[in-house]
């Protein structure tokens, strides 16, 4: 990697606003609420104080690409042993955001930026090829739930 591509990779990793636009496709344009989003949400992540953050916003402006998609990359790339639950009320939903976050992650530009892979293990890979993923080595994962999915047993640092 060159200086301006450490510089940037340094950038991605500190700042959830820098990752998320240069992550997102350029369909998703750069707006008033995602910027105060992403800036709240990272403030919300780094108090730990704060249990609970509420999202409103209307339908078809990029929540789930946002928060279940890109947000999840970015927390599991930065810290590889969070466990997260990604709700949803469908469950083609669900199983779309974690495989968008899934292959996101597997690429070398993700690597590139925060030095972890992710990967299925072998035990459960044919059972949750969609709604399933962990970082190598490590012990975050993504699960992916719909309305009325079976939780029990399983943890959370982050829904």
């Amino acid at each position: 990697m060159n200086t301006a591509q450490r510089l940037a990779a340094n950038l991605y990793r500190q700042s959830f606003k820098a990752y998320y636009y240069a992550f997102t496709p350029p369909e998703y344009k750069r707006t008033w609420w995602r910027d105060y989003a992403c800036d709240t949400v990272q403030a919300f992540l780094a108090d730990p104080k704060k249990r609970y953050l509420f999202v409103n916003v209307p339908t078809q402006h990029g929540k789930s690409q946002m928060f279940s998609q890109k947000l999840a990359e970015w927390v599991l790339g930065n810290a590889p042993d969070v466990r997260i639950m990604g709700l949803s009320y469908s469950d083609a939903l669900a199983k779309r955001n974690c495989a968008v976050a899934f292959n996101s992650m597997k690429t070398e530009r993700f690597y590139n930026v925060f030095g972890v892979t992710v990967g299925e293990p072998s035990e459960i890979k044919e059972a949750k090829k969609q709604d399933y993923f962990q970082v190598n080595g490590r012990n975050g994962y993504y699960y992916a739930v719909p309305a009325g999915g079976q939780v029990t047993g399983w943890s959370a640092d982050l829904i």
